[in-house]
């Protein structure tokens, strides 16, 4: 990323000449912009005003392109951000760091508060009130439909709703090339209410981890914990996981339709209509945004040292 400088170049004329001041005219390209002005002070003052105003924007700049903004300083003023703008160098281990280092903690800290919220459950239950209010609004193994049908099938169908939404948000995320403040405090929000329907699927299953380490629930692991500790990446602000969430979409609905407690069409061919919808709509936004990720972040670092070879049109 080239420095923010000024270029002074006079003329060996007589009368004394105006200066040319030379500025970069972009924050990651070798392209100049030249203007005439009367002194090197005049130059400085355009400089700083062309270049000083717009440092925050020129480090997010350089920044998604991998590439680290430096220092440039002349007549004491300064025309780029003083520090680095991630610590992660590299975007490959700030996406690792995210999409798999925490997905793993949070795996570990599941496993164990499954054990002790298992020995609590256990303790519970042997009082005839709290299994008379789990068989009424939640459900167990033996009975995994409630009595209160109502509340497993509004939990499902905002299941089903929030994923999408979370999934139109990262979408929206893609276009713009950053996250948004509102989509930012949605996901948040999004965040909190999965991670209470994740503590209300223990609930049915009792806490066993046979149960809920299997399908949907895995999609929990990976997005719960960037929806809601994680700040958006420094270097691609967009880009989260967001996406999965069309599979617990999906995994909520075949929930519904095994139970029994939903039917959205009567006739079993619009019904296996609406099952092919869901299922290519999963399919589709998983292989596609798994793929821009992957290009976006380019190729990684571990396989940099491997043979290349260039083609005639460049690649």
């Amino acid at each position: 990323c080239f420095p923010a400088q000024s270029t002074l170049l006079g003329m060996s004329t007589v009368p004394p000449p105006p200066t040319l001041c030379c500025v970069p005219s972009s924050p990651c390209s070798s392209d100049i912009f030249c203007d005439a002005v009367p002194s090197s002070g005049a130059c400085a003052d355009l400089a700083a005003k062309r270049l000083a105003a717009d440092s925050a924007l020129w480090a997010r700049a350089c920044a998604s392109a991998g590439l680290e903004v430096s220092i440039a300083r002349r007549s004491g003023v300064a025309f780029a951000a003083e520090e680095s703008v991630s610590e992660f160098d590299d975007p490959w281990m700030e996406v690792l760091r995210a999409f798999v280092v925490l997905p793993c903690f949070m795996l570990v800290l599941v496993v164990a508060l499954c054990v002790a919220l298992r020995q609590v459950y256990n303790a519970l239950s042997r009082f005839a009130a709290f299994r008379r209010i789990i068989m009424d609004f939640v459900g167990s193994l033996e009975q995994p439909v409630p009595r209160v049908r109502s509340i497993i099938v509004a939990a499902h169908v905002i299941q089903i709703v929030g994923s999408f939404t979370a999934v139109v948000a990262f979408v929206r995320n893609t276009y713009i090339g950053r996250m948004h403040p509102t989509w930012e405090e949605l996901q948040l929000h999004l965040g909190i209410l999965f991670g209470f329907f994740f503590l209300y699927d223990g609930l049915r299953s009792e806490f066993k981890l046979s149960r809920l380490l299997n399908g949907d629930h895995i999609v929990d692991l990976f997005t719960l914990p960037q929806m809601i500790f994680l700040e958006p990446l420094s270097h691609n602000p967009w880009m989260t996981l967001g996406f999965l969430r069309v599979v617990s979409a999906l995994a909520a609905f075949d929930r519904l339709e095994k139970l029994g407690v939903i039917h959205v069409v009567r006739t079993e061919v619009a019904h296996e209509v609406v099952k092919l919808v869901f299922r290519i709509s999963a399919l589709v936004v998983c292989f596609a945004s798994s793929v821009l990720i992957l290009e976006v972040l380019g190729e990684p670092p571990w396989l940099s040292n491997e043979p290349s070879f260039k083609t005639g049109m460049g690649d």
